[in-house]
């Protein structure tokens, strides 16, 4: 409105006698005239940013309102907030992160504390950010699994079974989580979980916490064994890179610890089982497939060009080889498995749906995903401004981390190069 000041001052400098005449424009186009008749209801509607002029002098006051609450913060902060907010919502209409919006209590701020670590100025060495992408690869179900290479390539991966325990089933994120052929995977990074976790809760919690209490707080967390519905249960989220308000509440609650040193705890449990996901699991998993895609005459060059091959002959059987994980060799580790995909994806598809039917609906889960966010953001955007309060699931955009969730170095120098 500051034209109408410019305005203003011509005239009077000038001397200008102004006669203001409306002049109708674009009359008898549809769609401007749809755009009159929704800014005509706009203007008598309650639900608009109305910006109050106190006054128009040399000194320009205003006093910004939104849904009649008077917005007590600048109003560049407020747009970029509600822009932030418009796109955290549409964020949680993914179908990666549904089900978490539904019945599931996660405690987001774990996960933010996770991230924040590792990105930014914090992120100093390669390791970190090697680490932050795989962590948001699993906080996404993004890793590349079967699932989504027959989705990205079908001409190359339509037959791709479980090359974990070689059934012909499709490898989904469940299948995956829950796939041990031999009955030790998931045992072994159980042990290996509780002697990492040890020395990890003595040294943040309290002196008069004892060892005892400890231990039993990581049965609470993870079970005895890794059958157990608490190892299932954790091991659900925590393959996602998350965990439940549940296990935060009780991790502050039995070592006795303020709230920022516990989520600063949640996130290093996190990140610790992400470190043996990712080496018991994820790594010798790659390398089967590297095995697969050999006996399938699918090299590097293939899976990088855009011509579609026709899929390999129904008579070729999934590769599953009876090495144990053992006889991976690092060869076959830094082959590079998760290419660039060719085929860009909105969303990637979670539940088993044919390819023909993404693309057909592909415009209508897009348009019903952002007519949701709106609804979200508009409740959110009221509850910041009548009470500055922010949902946890909308991280801060604040790039500086409290030096209390803050990681020691220590952490990275101690890890191996595992073949990235």
């Amino acid at each position: 409105m500051l034209w109408v000041m410019y305005i203003e001052n011509i005239v009077r400098e000038k001397h200008l006698i102004l006669n203001l005449v409306k002049v109708q424009g674009h009359s008898g186009d549809r769609f401007n005239d749809l755009a009159d008749d929704y800014a005509k209801l706009g203007g008598i509607s309650e639900n608009v940013l109305d910006i109050d002029f106190v006054s128009v002098n040399s000194k320009l006051k205003i006093l910004p309102h939104f849904h009649n609450h008077p917005i007590e913060q600048k109003i560049r902060k407020f747009t970029i907030s509600t822009l932030r907010i418009f796109n955290c919502a549409e964020w949680t209409r993914l179908q990666s992160q549904r089900s978490n919006f539904s019945d599931r209590q996660i405690s987001w701020k774990s996960s933010w504390t996770l991230f924040k670590n590792l990105t930014g100025f914090r992120c100093n060495r390669v390791k970190k950010n090697t680490d932050w992408a795989f962590a948001f690869k699993v906080f996404h179900k993004a890793l590349p699994l079967g699932h989504l290479l027959k989705v990205r390539r079908p001409a190359l991966y339509g037959k791709m079974g479980c090359v974990k325990c070689g059934s012909p089933d499709e490898e989904t994120w469940t299948h995956f989580i829950s796939c041990d052929p031999q009955n030790e995977i998931w045992k072994e990074l159980h042990d290996n979980l509780i002697l990492d976790l040890r020395p990890m809760l003595r040294k943040h919690a309290r002196d008069e916490v004892s060892d005892s209490q400890i231990d039993q707080l990581i049965f609470a967390l993870i079970g005895s064994t890794d059958d157990s519905i608490a190892f299932r249960l954790f091991k659900q989220l925590a393959c996602e890179g998350k965990i439940s308000c549940h296990h935060s509440n009780l991790i502050k609650s039995k070592l006795h610890l303020s709230s920022s040193l516990g989520l600063k705890v949640d996130a290093l449990i996190i990140l610790m089982f992400l470190y043996l996901f990712k080496k018991m699991i994820w790594i010798p998993r790659c390398a089967l497939q590297i095995k697969w895609e050999d006996s399938q005459d699918i090299d590097q060059k293939l899976k990088m060009t855009n011509t579609p091959r026709a899929a390999p002959p129904s008579t070729i059987k999934i590769c599953h080889p009876n090495t144990s994980r053992q006889e991976i060799t690092n060869n076959l580790i830094l082959r590079e498995v998760d290419v660039a995909p060719i085929q860009i994806l909105d969303d990637l598809p979670i539940f088993e749906v044919e390819p023909e039917q993404i693309e057909r609906t592909e415009q209508y889960d897009r348009t019903a995903k952002k007519l949701e966010a709106a609804r979200m953001t508009w409740t959110r955007i009221s509850n910041y401004v009548q009470h500055y309060y922010l949902e946890d699931w909308i991280p801060r955009l604040s790039k500086y981390l409290n030096k209390v969730t803050r990681f020691g170095d220590e952490i990275w120098d101690k890890q191996q190069p595992d073949g990235d």
